[in-house]
């Protein structure tokens, strides 16, 4: 009751903040890391206490909104944000609801871990850490709040140039290498979101996702095709970026090579992909979308093959998982016997007879160096004996 009590005294605190407040995740990082960037290397120990302190306050500002959010309900519409009180398809459209919040408590959280863990010394391996950082964490929430497609690019190119920085943190060769291979799979991907988008920017005439869900079922019979051709590249755009297998094949170079706290952050790039497929999903071709219709045939049929398909992915997932624990445990049982073949005894040395060993080695001296006292001759002479 006590906690219901504080998030109620919480929320009466937020209501006449809402829907402005919505805006602090993306503004915080980009004026943090502006403020920054105006500040020398040398003060490195003031960018440290400023990054922290951001990531503090913008973690503090994520569970307030994921308390607005949780109040209002499963069954509400979202909280929308529109910049300048321009209309939806023109404006910047941000909206806000349990999934997003609490996706930005979980980068908050992770934020500030990793802030904390890089004031050991990871923030001094190289040059602009902290500002690439609050770059980083204004792409991820922007991308999280964003409710149109096309200011989703945008947040995604500003978290992938600032990850391309960060990749490269500490320098050398593997990192190098890594991150090219970092850098030219993205730019592919960023370059199919483009396309994709394009796409269905001129079958639909926007990209706003509200309206995208008023729209598409209303699509022609013969732009269909089309349709399904810009979903397609959208879909591997975001698996790309998500690293789903089999386009997962430049996620362990860049992780084994990034620094532990980028890392931490890359975890979080890689769950944007998941979250705008799902988000995307779920208002276009949901039970609650405005084109769904259970009552279709076709609508049935085409939600049949897909849940087909689900299937048997989910059972190739699970025979996988089986091989691999298979092969889990056959590398412990190989990893104990050569334990104990290490550990086992050494053979006992073999008994000598009691005479002497003398053991001899020569050293060249030069030719035009005097003789050494002993005639170059440096003799050991170790007895055995049971």
């Amino acid at each position: 009751m006590s906690a219901m009590r504080a998030i109620g005294a919480l929320n009466e605190v937020i209501a006449p903040l809402m829907p402005h407040l919505m805006l602090a995740p993306v503004l915080l990082p980009l004026l943090t890391a502006a403020l920054m960037l105006l500040m020398g290397e040398d003060k490195q120990r003031a960018k440290l206490t400023l990054n922290m302190a951001s990531a503090l306050l913008g973690l503090g500002v994520s569970v307030a909104l994921l308390g607005w959010a949780d109040q209002q309900g499963p069954a509400s519409t979202m909280d929308v944000y529109l910049a300048g009180n321009w209309p939806a398809p023109y404006g910047i459209a941000l909206a806000l609801d349990r999934l997003s919040a609490l996706m930005l408590v979980l980068t908050s959280t992770i934020a500030l871990a990793s802030s904390v863990f890089a004031a050991a010394r990871w923030h001094r391996a190289g040059v602009h850490f902290h500002p690439l950082f609050q770059l980083q964490l204004m792409g991820l929430c922007g991308a999280f709040l964003t409710a149109d497609l096309f200011n989703l690019f945008v947040f995604f190119e500003i978290m992938l140039a600032a990850s391309y920085g960060l990749l490269l943190h500490g320098s050398g060769r593997v990192r190098v290498q890594s991150g090219l291979h970092f850098i030219a799979v993205n730019l592919a991907a960023s370059s199919l979101f483009l396309i994709g988008a394009s796409m269905l920017y001129g079958i639909t005439g926007t990209l706003n996702m509200a309206d995208l869900a008023q729209g598409i079922p209303q699509v022609a019979e013969a732009d269909r095709g089309l349709l399904h051709a810009a979903a397609g590249i959208l879909a591997t755009a975001f698996l790309i970026k998500a690293a789903v297998w089999p386009l997962n094949f430049w996620l362990v170079p860049a992780y084994s090579a990034a620094t532990a706290p980028v890392g931490a952050l890359f975890a979080l790039m890689t769950k944007v992909g998941i979250y705008v497929i799902l988000r995307l999903w779920l208002l276009l071709f949901g039970v609650d979308a405005p084109g769904f219709d259970s009552s279709d045939p076709k609508t049935r049929t085409d939600f049949n093959e897909i849940n087909h398909l689900a299937a048997n992915f989910r059972n190739f997932c699970n025979g996988m998982i089986c091989l691999y624990k298979c092969y889990l445990v056959f590398l412990f049982i190989c990893v104990k016997v050569m334990a104990c073949l290490s550990s086992s005894p050494a053979p006992a040395p073999t008994n000598t007879s009691n005479s002497s060993r003398r053991f001899v080695t020569t050293r060249a001296a030069p030719s035009n160096a005097p003789s050494p006292p002993l005639g170059g001759l440096t003799s050991w002479e170790a007895n055995s004996s049971q």
